[in-house]
C-alpha cells in the first residue's frame, strides 16, 4: 500500500534535535517584532521620528492652504465692492449722462473692503478708475493692486484667479 506510507510520513512528527522543533500546527508564530519571545510594546524612536515628521508636513500643507483661503476671501471681498461701485457709477451714467451727476455714488477716502483700500483716481464726467489697494497680509497677495477701468477692462490680466468671483 503505497498511499498508507505517505500519509503514516505526514502525521510522524520531528524529532527535536535535528534543528527542527516539535511545532504543533494550532500553535500561532512568534510575533515579527519580538525580542527572546517577548513580544515588543509601543514604538521605536526611528518609528516615532517618522510619525512626527509626516504630521508636520501635513500641518504645514494645512497652514498654508488656510493662509490663501484668507487671502482668496480678502480678495474676492475687494472685488465686489469694486464691481458694485462700478455698476452703481454706470447707472448714474445711463440715468444722467455724468459719471460726477449729484445722484452718483462717491467713493470716500475710508472705503474698504476686508484688507483693501479702495480709492478712485479722479472720477471725470465720461470716465472713472476704481482702485482696491492691499494692506497689511494681503500686501504680499500675487495679484496686488485690482483696477476696473468705466469700460470694465480689470487689471491685472494675469494671473487669471485674481479675477474669479
Amino acid at each position: 500500500m503505497r498511499g498508507a506510507s505517505n500519509i503514516r510520513h505526514l502525521l510522524t512528527p520531528v524529532l527535536p534535535g535535528r534543528g527542527e522543533s516539535m511545532a504543533k500546527p494550532w500553535r500561532q508564530p512568534r510575533p515579527a517584532h519580538s525580542v527572546a519571545g517577548i513580544a515588543q510594546r509601543g514604538m521605536s524612536l526611528v518609528e516615532l521620528s517618522v510619525l512626527v515628521l509626516a504630521v508636520g508636513v501635513f500641518l504645514a500643507f494645512a497652514l498654508y492652504a488656510i493662509g490663501n483661503h484668507g487671502k482668496n476671501v480678502q480678495r474676492a471681498e475687494a472685488q465686489r465692492v469694486l464691481l458694485d461701485t462700478a455698476r452703481a457709477l454706470d447707472r448714474c451714467y445711463r440715468e444722467h449722462g455724468s459719471y460726477l451727476h449729484e445722484n452718483c455714488p462717491t467713493v470716500s477716502d475710508d472705503l474698504r473692503a476686508g484688507a483693501y483700500r479702495v480709492e478712485a483716481a479722479p472720477i471725470k464726467p465720461d470716465h472713472f478708475t476704481l482702485r482696491a489697494i492691499p494692506e497689511g497680509r494681503q500686501a504680499t497677495d500675487a495679484c496686488g493692486i485690482l483696477i476696473i477701468h468705466h469700460t470694465g477692462l480689470r487689471e491685472p490680466h494675469l494671473p487669471a484667479a485674481c479675477w474669479e468671483v
